[in-house]
């Protein structure tokens, strides 16, 4: 697996890191590992890049200088049906997304997944039974949003992006924002002779990326996972390319280590051994 991802890949690689910064689980569709098929990201008007940290000099973040209101309304987080549920959302018209519209008729349906209730490791207790610390860093769990402050009513968090017809945690784990790293690699289309494919309407380069067809939806996907509490993103990208795009965890029976030789020689290939 390791020498073809070499042969095709090691050409002028490109690792751009992109930290979705997900707007709070209060009443939000939701993201791995069940949601990511109905999870919207607007475009962003514009960008501001900075190292992540002096231990990960080479990666970067996004945030987004781009008001909500500015942004294009969420579509997917506004399903009728919320994903691996039959739980009905209350409709949201594009105009009423937007928390500043005045809407007392707004209803949203209260819902929380069953495993998420169960209070495995990854999830936080119901609110009422520990007191969360928003906006800022709760322990080891991250409650900042790459987007910004967002808003608390009734000691709940708000959907950063609006109104989706839903309250409670759904899938997601965290109350507030749930952070999830996604690893964009990339490369040029090229001929056998080594010189860039052109498309053939557009005649604009080609630019090829890696990509996995999820189980659960069928939809194709960027690979990525969840930033564990405390974690560094460098060590989630690793971990989660490596599991998803490169199987590492059926190749090795689930006992696949950071510190193997495969993975440590693909981040070789990435730039980012050691970190």
């Amino acid at each position: 697996m390791l020498s073809l991802l070499q042969r095709n890949w090691i050409g002028r690689l490109r690792l751009a890191l992109t930290l979705f910064g997900l707007p709070c689980s209060v009443c939000f569709s939701g993201i791995r590992p069940s949601l990511s098929c109905s999870l919207y990201h607007p475009f962003k008007n514009s960008h501001i890049s900075r190292p992540i940290s002096a231990s990960c000099p080479k990666l970067y973040k996004t945030s987004d200088q781009a008001t909500p209101s500015s942004m294009a309304p969420h579509v997917k987080a506004r399903c009728p049906e919320y994903p691996g549920s039959k739980v009905k959302r209350f409709p949201v018209p594009d105009n009423k997304v937007d928390w500043s519209q005045r809407w007392l008729q707004y209803q949203p349906v209260s819902y929380t997944a069953p495993s998420v209730l169960t209070k495995p490791v990854w999830a936080d207790p119901d609110i009422g039974l520990f007191s969360p610390k928003f906006n800022t860093l709760d322990g080891a769990v991250d409650r900042t949003s790459f987007m910004g402050c967002y808003k608390v009513e009734n000691g709940k968090p708000l959907n950063p992006c609006g109104r989706t017809g839903l309250i409670g945690r759904g899938l997601l784990g965290r109350w507030g924002p749930n952070h999830a790293a996604d690893p964009i690699v990339t490369r040029w289309k090229e001929d056998p002779k080594g010189g860039k494919t052109l498309h053939p309407v557009s005649r604009l380069p080609i630019l090829q990326f890696v990509s996995i067809k999820r189980k659960d939806c069928g939809q194709w996907a960027i690979p990525g996972g969840m930033v564990d509490p405390g974690e560094q993103v460098s060590l989630t990208l690793q971990r989660e390319f490596s599991e998803e795009a490169l199987n590492s965890l059926a190749v090795s029976g689930g006992r696949e280590s950071q510190n193997s030789r495969p993975h440590h020689q693909t981040f070789q290939i990435f730039g980012l051994s050691g970190v």
